[in-house]
């Protein structure tokens, strides 16, 4: 199964404080085990002009117990609300049917 998790932040202090209160090392030693785990696909951050940045991290997992014990192990969890949505694929999911990214790379890496 696939999920959507959002990270915000509990305060005004913004995504960038974790970085104060836990190590960056640490993070990063937490996504890099989850990547080779094969449960965070991927991660990006929602800027919004404020402080208050987002981060939304893909997950693969069996289920939706499995990735609440692997968010709950997070170095910062209990400093950021979380938002969860499972996804399913998409009959038209370029990825799925070949379409875009199933060629992506055959080109050179550009975009058709």
């Amino acid at each position: 199964m696939e999920f959507l998790v959002e990270f915000e932040l509990k305060g005004s202090d913004g995504i960038a404080a974790l970085g104060v209160a836990f190590p960056q090392e640490k993070i990063e030693l937490a996504a890099q085990r989850l990547v080779r785990q094969g449960q965070l696909m991927r991660l990006w951050t929602v800027p919004n002009g404020l402080k208050e940045d987002k981060v939304l991290g893909l997950y693969r997992t069996k289920d939706l117990n499995e990735l609440d014990e692997i968010l709950d192990n997070l170095p910062f969890h209990e400093r950021v609300n979380v938002v969860i949505t499972r996804l399913e694929p998409h009959p038209n999911d370029p990825y799925h049917s070949g379409g875009y990214f199933g060629s992506f790379g055959s080109n050179g890496g550009s975009r058709p």
